[in-house]
Formats: C-alpha cells, sequence, structure tokens
C-alpha cells in the first residue's frame, strides 16, 4: 500500500470510529462532501486540510498518517 493509500484508509477509519457521515465531516471542517470523498479514496489532502481533520478528529498528523 502506498503512502495515499494509507492516509486515505486512515481518514476513513477515522471517521468510522467517530460514526459520523463523509458530509458531517465536511461540513464541521468547511469543504465539500466530494473533496472530503476525494480524500478518502484517493488520499491527496494537503498539508493545512490534513491539519483541520487532525484537530476535528483529535488526533495527530503522524496518527491521521498511519504512523504510530
Amino acid at each position: 500500500m502506498n503512502r495515499s493509500e494509507i492516509i486515505a484508509a486512515e481518514l476513513r477509519a477515522h471517521r468510522a470510529r467517530k460514526g459520523e457521515t463523509q458530509r458531517e465531516v465536511a461540513d464541521a471542517i468547511g469543504v465539500n462532501e466530494s473533496t472530503l470523498c476525494a480524500w478518502e479514496n484517493r488520499g491527496g489532502i494537503g498539508l493545512d486540510d490534513a491539519w483541520n481533520l487532525a484537530n476535528y478528529y483529535g488526533v495527530s498528523l503522524d496518527a491521521l498518517a498511519g504512523r504510530s
């Protein structure tokens, strides 16, 4: 699995743990649902958006990227 795939999988896992829909998370961080969907399927998220998601999920950027 490459880095983008790992990040995409981690994004899906964090959202699932929080029990929220893509729309709920997208609205909470101020992006389109289609943008969040793309991140969860292909990765490719920018640093600012990753930072926002990490803060939203209450995890570090390392955790969001699948690093322990």
